[in-house]
């Protein structure tokens, strides 16, 4: 168990690690950082403040402005009404007719009104730092188009700022005045400067410098993948063979254990073991000719790829040279690999102790091998490449390579475990086999036991019918005989009442004082004999009554006439002639006639009688066809509610056999017994209607 856990420890370790160094392969490639696109740079310049402002002042047409000029036209700071002292301006409503104020009359003329705010403003020049435009600017330039004349707006009625300043007079409108073109204004915007000199080459330098970095990184990270697959491929190396001896050494002592417990079965244990050796080589030869074929194909299309990839690239013939000898390197130690595994498993068929050995030395060779040239040819591609597509080429193809290398790994895992797995399939069905024909003999056994104990209870439920069959011809015998006792006694006692009787009438047909006539069927009584005498003599009393009434009758005198022995008798006797058995007798009555009845029993009282008589009653102890018949048995109770054990009889049976039906009995039988032990719990004043008791024993229950 220890061994296979440890195997499995293995196993996981190692799938582990080689997803780990795939994604270290694969992870650079395919999540490395992409290159940023290059940043557009421009000059610009900045202008102050006033410089905006004049500007400005300019783009409002000021008028033309000077390359000499200095000043920087400036706006009036806003006043405030509530500083300036003037009043406030005044609502946009204009004010009513009728509440017009009246304004005072000037001090002085004006010699002239004061037009001063529709002057025209005089043009100002602005400061600028802008160069100078250049002559062809505005050389060629046409003239801007002469505006057309536009009607002058009628000015607003002038609202008074100044309560004591009179209205000024209505104005002529002034001319309007060409809009001037300021110095400011361009027709074509000058063509932007070029890029600064060595921008690109710079950028490129950086890229190539990245790349290269990145290169270097891939190859450390290779290297230390490959150092650790190498450390890692060490340890399960070791550890294998550490397994394999450990696997070998149990499987030497178990095997001499077997032989020196049973020969017999240590040559199964060979022969087993020959099979699945044969099993596990023949599996072996499939997944190493499986891996063949899938390393040729790989190779195949490996060349393919190269040979495409020469011709797409128009490599030179040094490349072509090195590349076919990289690839022949390849082919090489891919053959050297193939023909050692081959000698390994030759080697594994002749001698199963060393096979495992050989087959992992040949495998650590050839991956060496393999390896080392792939890191040749990678070398030798680094140092001839002069491109970039030739380099990612041979990259790729180190790549394949090591793919292939893990991938061959991959299957001689596979091929060890599929053979680990058959062998343990094989011991486990083994075992299987083995618990199975335990199980088989233990359930035969099982069945002997329960067929010579159902045999042996048999024997002994019909030796107890035998016995109590016989003990019942035993009981019937006797009372038989005590039947034909008592039958004899009773004809004796009848004979002897018989022959008291005749005497009787003998004696008192022979007594004096009476008279006898007989007729012998002449007489209208015909076959009939006619006793006279006795007092009060009838021949519906008893014969001997009768004869000893007569006798008594006749010895004594009587005033009655009836009695009179003179004269005819008043009562005659008629006694019909023939045997005296043949006199008709009265049965007696029966003797449970005079038995207390009462009411009939009610529910509670039959329930509790079935309960009683089936709590005893032990199911567990029927076979299975006498625990689904049903049985009737039949018993008489005491006055105090106890049975008789002599009365209890089967008084029929259902849906078995006679012998079924016998075991059912006995069982009912003890239950009665068990528990009527103390009497059941009924009413005395009813003795009449449960002396006589039939129940029945069903699957059921117990019912009446």
């Amino acid at each position: 168990m220890e061994d296979r856990e440890g195997r499995i420890g293995y196993w996981v370790s190692g799938v582990a690690h080689g997803s780990l160094i795939l994604w270290a392969i694969l992870g650079g490639a395919l999540f490395r950082p992409q290159p940023d696109h290059p940043v557009r740079t421009t000059q610009v310049s900045t202008v102050s403040g006033a410089e905006f402002e004049a500007m400005a002042a300019a783009a409002r047409g000021a008028g033309p402005v000077g390359a000499e000029a200095t000043a920087v036209a400036s706006l009036p700071d806003p006043v405030d009404p509530d500083e300036d002292g003037a009043a406030r301006p005044v609502d946009a409503a204009p004010p009513q007719t009728g509440q017009a104020e009246a304004l005072p009359a000037p001090d002085a003329a004006e010699a002239q009104p004061d037009l001063s705010d529709f002057a025209p403003t005089m043009p100002v020049d602005v400061a600028t730092d802008l160069p100078a435009p250049s002559a062809n600017q505005t050389a060629g330039a046409e003239a801007p188009p002469a505006m057309p004349d536009t009607p002058t707006a009628p000015l607003a009625e002038a609202q008074p700022t100044q309560p004591a300043q009179p209205a000024a007079p209505m104005a002529d409108a002034p001319a309007v005045p060409v809009a001037p073109r300021s110095v400011l204004a361009l027709d074509a915007s000058p063509r932007p400067q070029d890029r600064p000199a060595g921008l690109v080459e710079a950028f490129n330098r950086r890229v190539a410098q990245a790349e290269a970095e990145q290169q270097a990184a891939l190859v450390a990270e290779r290297e230390a993948a490959e150092a650790q697959q190498q450390a890692a491929e060490a340890a399960r190396q070791q550890a294998a063979n550490a397994a394999a001896e450990a696997e070998r050494q149990a499987a030497a002592d178990a095997a001499a254990a077997a032989a020196a417990e049973q020969e017999l079965a240590a040559e199964r244990e060979a022969a087993a073991e020959a099979e699945r050796q044969a099993a596990a080589e023949a599996e072996a030869d499939a997944a190493r000719q499986a891996a063949a074929e899938a390393e040729a194909q790989a190779e195949r299309q490996a060349a393919a790829d190269a040979a495409a990839a020469a011709e797409a690239e128009q490599q030179a013939a040094a490349e072509a040279a090195a590349q076919a000898a990289a690839d022949a390197a390849r082919q090489a130690a891919a053959d050297a690999a193939e023909e050692e595994r081959q000698a390994a498993a030759e080697a594994e068929r002749q001698a199963a102790a060393d096979a495992e050995a050989e087959r992992l030395a040949a495998a650590e060779a050839a991956a060496e091998a393999e390896r080392q040239a792939a890191v040749d040819a990678e070398a030798e591609a680094e140092r001839l490449a002069a491109a970039e597509a030739a380099a990612e080429a041979e990259r790729q193809a180190a790549e394949a390579a090591e793919a292939e290398a893990e991938r061959q790994a991959a299957a001689e895992a596979a091929a060890e475990a599929e053979r680990q797995a058959a062998a343990e399939a094989e011991a486990e069905a083994e075992r299987q086999a083995a618990a199975a024909e335990a199980e088989r003999q233990a359930e035969a056994e099982r069945q002997a036991a329960a067929a010579e104990a159902e045999r042996q209870a048999e024997a002994a439920r019909q030796a107890a019918a035998a016995e109590a069959e016989r003990q019942a011809e035993a009981a019937r015998q006797a009372a038989a005989d005590a039947e034909r006792q008592a039958a004899a006694e009773a004809a004796a006692r009848a004979e002897a009442d018989r022959q008291a009787l005749e005497d009787a009438l003998r004696e008192a047909q022979s007594g004096g004082g009476g008279q006898d006539t007989a007729s012998t069927g002449q007489t209208p009584g015909g076959e009939t004999q006619t006793i006279e005498g006795g007092s009060g003599a009838s021949a519906g009393l008893d014969p001997l009554a009768a004869a000893l009434a007569g006798a008594m009758a006749g010895t004594g005198a009587s005033a009655d006439p009836a009695n009179d022995p003179s004269g005819p008798p008043a009562d005659m006797m008629r006694l019909t002639p023939g045997p005296i058995d043949q006199i008709q007798t009265t049965p007696l009555a029966d003797p449970g006639a005079g038995l207390p009845m009462g009411d009939p029993l009610t529910l509670s009282e039959r329930d509790g009688l079935r309960f009683a008589i089936q709590n005893c009653w032990n199911m567990g102890a029927l076979s299975v066809e006498a625990s689904q018949m049903t049985v009737s048995v039949g018993f008489t109770l005491s006055p105090d509610g106890q049975p008789d054990q002599d009365s209890l009889r089967l008084a029929g049976f259902q849906g078995g056999s006679e012998t079924a039906a016998q075991q059912a009995f006995e069982v009912a039988r003890r239950a009665i017994l068990m528990c009527g032990r103390a009497g059941f719990d009924l009413p005395a004043s009813k003795y009449g209607r449960w002396r006589d008791v039939v129940v029945d024993f069903r699957p059921g229950g117990v019912t009446f």
